[in-house]
């Protein structure tokens, strides 16, 4: 009998340590660009651009220059991502002529390691390039986290920015871990607490920000793209939402992408023709 009740706690703490061991991984991987992603997320740009470095953070950069001031474009990848995974769009502009800028934020790429990047500190990195390159009326174009990146920035500071183009944004964080959970097919229900601890630890860097993210508000054109299978930021949630705060603006444009899912629009056969068409519409 003792031998029983020992084999059966045994049992149960090897399973809450299983248990606690898989928390810390699933709680780093919704909040942070851990190690392995990095490792795994290496790359090389399919355009001929020069990589450039601010300090103090160490910020990584890469610079394409073709045409006068007047035509900029700044790049912006998602989460666990890097620049590299902007390829498709880049050999888009680079064949419109336009000065490319692609910015790796900290914690991708070759940026410095920070445990919890967000959007909302991206835009402050993007910031910093376009006052060190002296950047003119740059379009931004970001996908997920630099769509949150690129929407902060032209609500904050309109003046910094001539368009957007924001694929796979978020009207708000509702229900994020969940959806970001979905997304990595993990249950939710295994990690009811994840919501809270993720709030409480990793929120407090930019919780005044997201008060003011109202990514609905900008005034610049804005071209809003998602996918229609997208799990994480569905477009069922977050579209209408764009739809009735932006009912009737002249600079606003949509489309959900048939069969896309999260940040792969740029696959689909049109997207080449439709980006166009935003650009020359506001160019």
């Amino acid at each position: 009998m003792i031998n029983l009740i020992y084999g059966l706690l045994i049992l149960i703490m090897s399973i809450l340590m299983v248990y606690v061991i898989y928390s810390i991984l699933v709680f780093f991987m919704v909040n942070s660009n851990i190690l392995p992603f990095r490792l795994f997320n290496q790359y090389q740009l399919q355009i001929p651009a020069k990589l450039h470095y601010l300090s103090e953070p160490k910020l990584a950069y890469w610079k394409y220059i073709q045409s006068d001031k007047s035509k900029n474009v700044i790049l912006l990848h998602g989460i666990t991502r890097n620049s590299g995974k902007m390829n498709s769009r880049a050999k888009i502009y680079k064949k419109l002529g336009y000065n490319i800028y692609l910015i790796d934020n900290l914690g991708h790429g070759k940026s410095k390691y920070i445990p919890f990047p967000s959007g909302f500190g991206y835009h402050k990195q993007v910031l910093r390039v376009i006052q060190a390159e002296n950047i003119e009326n740059p379009i931004l174009h970001g996908v997920s986290m630099g769509a949150i990146a690129s929407s902060y920035l032209a609500q904050k500071q309109p003046n910094q920015c001539k368009m957007i183009i924001c694929e796979a944004l978020p009207y708000s964080f509702d229900n994020l871990y969940q959806n970001m959970l979905n997304y990595m097919h993990i249950s939710y229900k295994h990690f009811p607490w994840l919501d809270y601890l993720s709030k409480k630890i990793v929120w407090p860097q930019f919780i005044d920000q997201d008060i003011q993210y109202r990514p609905a508000s900008v005034s610049c054109p804005f071209y809003y793209i998602n996918g229609e299978k997208d799990p994480m930021f569905k477009p069922e949630t977050h579209f209408p939402k764009f739809q009735q705060k932006l009912n009737g603006s002249t600079t606003f444009q949509s489309w959900i992408v048939p069969d896309a899912k999260h940040s792969n629009m740029d696959n689909h056969q049109e997207y080449e023709h439709r980006l166009i068409q935003f650009l020359e519409r506001w160019q």
